[in-house]
């Protein structure tokens, strides 16, 4: 890719025992909403940042949060709020599909549950 100085490293979300502002850019895709305390997760995104780094989540949220056949973690993600929650910036890029895709369950003859991808980039403050 010609980058020579970039690293990947695989660790807990919620604690990468990185030093503080010390990551110029983090890439969450489809984990924010498997941690048990999804806000500590988003906190540490920021915590390892640093100033005008950059992060870039990626998850499913449900179109109906309502919707008791999806699983609770699912239920619960919402990008957007726990960004904003974490101390990120309301600005930023959110591009939800606006086609949904449906959770496939053949086991059940009932409307299967609907999520739809939601990405969303920003700069850290």
């Amino acid at each position: 890719m010609g980058v020579s100085n970039a690293s990947f490293r695989i660790g807990e979300l919620t604690a990468t025992r990185l030093p503080d502002a010390s990551i110029d850019a983090v890439l969450c895709t489809d984990a924010i909403q498997f941690p048990d305390e999804p806000a500590s997760a988003y906190e540490e995104i920021r915590r390892v940042l640093k100033p005008g780094g950059r992060a870039a989540l990626t998850c499913w949220e449900p179109l109906d949060r309502n919707d008791e056949r999806l699983s609770p973690r699912i239920r619960r993600a919402n990008l957007g709020a726990g960004l904003r929650q974490a101390g990120f910036p309301a600005a930023g890029r959110n591009a939800t599909s606006p086609r949904t895709r449906s959770w496939n369950s053949s086991r059940t003859s009932e409307p299967k549950p609907r999520i739809m991808p939601s990405v969303t980039a920003l700069a850290h403050p």
